[in-house]
């Protein structure tokens, strides 16, 4: 089992952080500056109907992770896969890009694996 622990969050301590992490495996952990992370949220579209899925509900609705710091289990690991298979990254930073590539690494390893994927912001 590949280790996919990285840290995008050096250089912003005291911004807001968020975690990606795998539920009870060390090795499957992204530090995150909350920035990239909006970068990434916000570049996924609405989906059938114009209306929010997945993960991105809590997040437009600053709710659970997003509001209160509580860690967050993301439901639907297939939907959150093919929403960040949609996303079109040429639009980021080089930083958020490298973000972006290895959140999408985490969560295709949580469906192979079968893990949960949490998530918490503080």
């Amino acid at each position: 089992m590949e280790n996919t622990n990285a840290n995008f969050y050096t250089g912003y301590e005291g911004e807001p952080e968020v975690v990606f992490a795998l539920q009870d495996f060390p090795s499957g952990k992204l530090h995150a500056w909350e920035g990239h992370v909006d970068a990434v949220l916000q570049a996924i579209p609405p989906g059938t109907g114009g209306s929010w899925d997945g993960l991105l509900l809590p997040y437009h609705l600053a709710t659970g992770c997003w509001d209160n710091g509580e860690e967050t289990v993301v439901e639907d690991l297939p939907l959150f896969a093919s929403q960040l298979a949609a996303v079109d990254a040429s639009c980021f930073e080089p930083e958020t890009d490298q973000f972006f590539q290895a959140l999408q690494v985490l969560v295709q390893r949580a469906m192979a694996e079968r893990r949960t994927l949490l998530i918490s912001r503080s």
